[in-house]
């Protein structure tokens, strides 16, 4: 991995992380909204990925940092601490995003079905007693 990746990756890491970790807080706060059985699922995936978002962090404080190389004492000699990060990176926000897309579903299926009753409940209540076209 060349120097200018090096750098590169823990810019292009951080957007991702302030994005993916606003989005799952926004996800997390919408699963709240829902009763409690029905967001569950998007409440554990949403907390999960601002899990793995914050382990992400970590990886992208010690790139950033320099803190790797003191690790390097601790790694077997054939270890290519570069490749790690990147692999590590990759794999820990792309679960995290994973986690985020199926909050984000859940949530958007859990909203459609609250619209359609409050929708169907606004029928009623403006049609009175008489029955409704559908």
């Amino acid at each position: 991995m060349g120097d200018g990746l090096g750098t590169l990756l823990p810019i292009l890491g951080g957007i991702q992380w302030i994005s993916g970790l606003v989005l799952s807080v926004a996800a997390l706060r919408r699963a709240r909204a829902f009763d409690r059985r029905g967001g569950l699922v998007a409440r554990v995936s949403a907390r999960f990925a601002i899990a793995l978002f914050i382990i992400a962090a970590l990886d992208l404080i010690l790139r950033a940092s320099g803190a790797g190389v003191y690790i390097e004492n601790w790694l077997p000699p054939d270890f290519n601490r570069n490749t790690w990060h990147l692999r590590a990176l990759l794999i820990l926000c792309g679960a995290a995003w994973l986690m985020l897309l199926i909050a984000g579903s859940v949530n958007a299926s859990l909203g459609v079905g609250e619209r359609r009753r409050s929708a169907a409940e606004e029928l009623r209540r403006r049609m009175g007693g008489r029955r409704t076209p559908y």
